[in-house]
Formats: C-alpha cells, sequence, structure tokens
C-alpha cells in the first residue's frame, strides 16, 4: 500500500492545544465556590450572549455583561468574585501536543483551526507568542464570521 501524501496537518485549540475545551478549569472554580458541577460552563456559554459573541453579533463587553447577568441570575452575591476566577484562570497548554506540533513543524504545513470567538490571531500573539509562529495557517470561526 502505498504512503498517503499527507501535506498539512491542522490542529482544534481548545481541548487539543489546550488541556480544555476553552483552558479554564470549570471544576475548580466551581468548587471553589461551591456551585454544582458542570453549572459555570453552561452561565458562561449557554445562559450568556456567547453564540451571538461567536459571530460578531455582540461585543466582547456586551458578553462579559452578559455573563455577569447570567451568573447573579443564578448564584447572586458571588456571581461578580465567579466571572473574576473565571477571566483570571491559567489556560494550560497541553505538552504533549505542543511537543507532538514541534516536530512536525518544518515537515508539514500546519495550522490550527478553532471555533472560538473573534480575535483568536491577537490572543494567540499575546498568550503564546512562541507557539504561534509554528502554524502556517490559522483561522478562528469568529473571526470569519461563522
Amino acid at each position: 500500500m502505498p504512503e498517503p501524501d499527507i501535506r498539512a496537518i491542522f490542529f482544534d485549540f481548545g481541548g487539543v492545544l489546550l488541556k480544555t475545551f476553552d483552558g479554564v478549569d470549570h471544576e475548580a472554580i466551581e468548587q471553589r465556590f461551591g456551585l454544582e458541577p458542570k453549572s459555570l460552563r453552561l452561565m458562561v456559554y449557554r445562559d450568556s450572549r456567547y453564540m451571538d459573541y461567536q459571530v460578531g453579533k455582540c461585543t466582547y463587553d456586551e458578553w462579559v455583561e452578559s455573563i455577569g447577568s447570567a451568573l447573579n441570575a443564578k448564584i447572586g452575591a458571588k456571581g461578580a468574585a465567579v466571572l473574576q476566577a473565571f477571566f483570571e484562570s491559567d489556560h494550560p497548554l497541553n505538552p504533549d501536543m505542543v511537543g507532538l506540533v514541534q516536530r512536525l513543524h518544518g515537515r508539514y504545513t500546519l495550522g490550527i483551526i478553532s471555533n472560538t470567538v473573534p480575535g483568536m490571531e491577537e490572543r494567540m500573539q499575546e498568550r503564546i507568542p512562541d507557539l504561534i509562529g509554528l502554524f502556517d495557517v490559522r483561522v478562528g470561526s469568529g473571526d470569519v464570521g461563522l
């Protein structure tokens, strides 16, 4: 059987290059504030304007405000502290995947394709400047209106 002619390899960002889908340890925050399991994810993504923000139908500030409203409606006074913990959370990379990217760099065209909010390129330049240069192509859904 002939070897496949692989020229490019694409990686998802959340849950692949990042350890979790958004890089935030939701469980740790939920435990710290006594929240129900999986409730933070629901409040941040389902109960907010995340879907609007993801496709450019609202601004970042409007999305954050909507998260605050969702948190306040569900958990009251703890909402502001939970919101702060969410946005100040570390976003650890998956070291195994980073190592794979480093080994593949130069042998293949590498890309990131991610279902994310607008501004992926800027966030990557700020947070992972050493890694971003290993990718030839970077596409964030929010940056192309999808």
